[in-house]
């Protein structure tokens, strides 16, 4: 079977929010890593193919530059003013908090995954579609909001099931790479998905199934009972969120778009917090911000001008290019230009492509330098600083 699939990659980057431990996986595969949101990653058929396309198609390097940004078009497009960041602000922002709706950032996929995709075409145990390319790109930008699953025919594994791997577009079969952990020079093995009434733990459910409590059940579809701990209904399928749940009621599986209902002055939830690893909402209407007010609690409010008084939002409350610069311990500031490189970053953020260590510092792509072993989470764009100091893709120091 051959696929390319958001919602694998989408499910890497839930995983790589909260993975502290870094024992990575990168990008689109699927290893001990993602601990808290169910996977629904259409590996078993059902989602849109691409069976076209030109017979030169574009390089292996055009499609992984090109992939980024029709993903983050999608991403602008359908979440642009959700509480989550948006592609456009993710290289400002610390790690875990950049990137797509998912926590998906751009500059890691260009250093950490897209090498690795690169060395499994290499070695020959990942074909790439060439001719596929263009139509893939075009279906991911103009993909509904109300999925991530999608296959666009334009990788295809050959490693059978039971053998070696390290990414999960290596796996044939509709298999996907389970044990992987480059950063340890450990392969995974290609196994079958989950299925239904079947343990899952830190194996995969299969398409449209979530893991509850160690078991695969039924996710739950658009506009039905969900509840994101799992009781008493399961927890909703893809992007779709369960709203007005509590720990014990169970709420509607809504899109985003019918989340985003709460007007100025409204309350909302500007700490994205989370009923069994799911964000709950509630959401502004498109154009406002969810403001921090003292005590933790977020109130809907338009967005305001350069210079004037703003909070702690998401999104942003400030013009595009600028920040809340907010002291520490405050919820509110001014909007201001982001620091820029050798500035104090307490209590602004980083312009795009720095970083925080006490003043503002340049990320590094791979080859720049680094301090092994921690240092290398926020300063490298990959998040793996390997042993020559250098940053560098995981697993390159594997021999």
């Amino acid at each position: 079977m051959s696929f390319f699939s958001r919602s694998l990659r989408g499910d890497f980057a839930r995983g790589r929010r909260f993975l502290q431990g870094r024992a990575l996986v990168a990008g689109l595969l699927l290893a001990a890593c993602s601990t808290s949101a169910p996977r629904n990653d259409g590996v078993d058929g059902g989602p849109l193919q691409d069976d076209g396309g030109s017979p030169a198609g574009l390089t292996l390097d055009e499609f992984l530059s090109r992939f980024m940004d029709a993903d983050c078009a999608r991403d602008r497009r359908c979440y642009a003013s959700a509480l989550i960041p948006s592609c456009d602000e993710a290289a400002g922002l610390p790690l875990g908090e950049g990137g797509s709706v998912l926590g998906y950032d751009p500059l890691y996929f260009e250093n950490a995954t897209a090498p690795l995709i690169r060395a499994a075409v290499a070695r020959g145990t990942l074909i790439y579609h060439a001719e596929k390319a263009s139509q893939c790109l075009d279906l991911i930008t103009n993909l509904a909001c109300d999925t991530w699953v999608y296959s666009c025919a334009v990788f295809e594994g050959t490693v059978s099931a039971g053998s070696n791997c390290v990414i999960n577009y290596e796996c044939a079969g509709g298999t996907y790479c389970y044990g992987a952990k480059p950063t340890a020079c450990q392969p995974g093995t290609c196994v079958a998905p989950a299925s239904a009434n079947t343990a899952c733990g830190l194996a995969q459910c299969a398409s449209g199934l979530t893991c509850v409590n160690s078991l695969c059940v039924i996710a739950a579809k658009l506009h039905e009972a969900c509840n994101s701990n799992g009781s008493p209904k399961p927890p909703c399928d893809g992007v779709l969120l369960c709203d007005a749940e509590t720990a014990s009621a169970a709420g509607t599986c809504k899109t985003y778009a019918e989340m985003m209902t709460v007007p100025v002055g409204g309350g909302c939830d500007p700490k994205l917090s989370k009923l069994g690893g799911t964000f709950r909402g509630p959401y502004c209407q498109q154009g406002l911000a969810c403001v921090t007010q003292p005590g933790g609690t977020g109130l809907c409010a338009a967005r305001v001008g350069s210079g004037q008084a703003c909070g702690t939002a998401r999104p942003n409350q400030c013009p595009d290019g600028e920040v809340c610069a907010v002291a520490s311990g405050a919820v509110s500031g001014t909007c201001a230009a982001p620091a820029a490189a050798g500035q104090p970053c307490a209590s602004v953020t980083c312009a795009p492509g720095l970083v925080c260590s006490t003043v503002c510092q340049p990320r590094q792509a791979n080859g720049g330098p680094c301090t092994a072993p921690a240092a290398g989470m926020g300063i490298c764009e990959s998040t793996w600083c390997g042993a020559d100091s250098k940053c560098a893709a995981p697993g390159t120091d594997c021999q």
